[in-house]
């Protein structure tokens, strides 16, 4: 028969490996292979780093460009999702910038998510809601 603390232990050890996939799953691929590579530590909170040498930022939003926001604002002011679609074609933009520009739409972007499927969240987000809202109350001009 198992003890009561060894029931305790395994129950507590199947939780630290739930949270740690979680961690996992809800992390940067970029931040998981800097932690393997022991350049960094993951964590749910504050940013860290493996040691006091390692100042590389988990973070590498540096690389996206500061004209996202001006994008976000032309994509709320486009009339039809055919007009989104061309200016995102147009802008050429790489993954880690249209899950950056879906974050600051605030639309939930997933891992699995690919870079047509970003796209269409994003159209959705920005033009496809408002225009379906529009349409619902029959503000739509015709």
């Amino acid at each position: 028969m198992k003890s009561r603390n060894s029931d305790n232990t395994s129950k507590q050890f199947a939780r630290l490996l739930r949270a740690l996939a979680s961690l996992v799953e809800t992390s940067d691929p970029d931040e998981v292979a800097a932690f393997l590579e022991g350049q960094a530590a993951l964590s749910r909170g504050k940013r860290r780093y493996a040691s006091e040498g390692d100042r590389l930022p988990l973070d590498l939003t540096s690389s996206i460009p500061r004209d996202l926001p001006k994008l976000a604002e032309t994509l709320h002011s486009l009339k039809s999702r055919d007009e989104g679609l061309s200016l995102l074609s147009s802008t050429s933009l790489t993954r880690r910038e249209l899950e950056a520009l879906g974050r600051l739409l605030g639309t939930p972007i997933l891992k699995t998510d690919n870079m047509e499927r970003l796209t269409e969240k994003i159209i959705e987000a920005s033009i496809g809601s408002r225009l379906s809202s529009e349409a619902i109350r029959g503000d739509r001009a015709k």
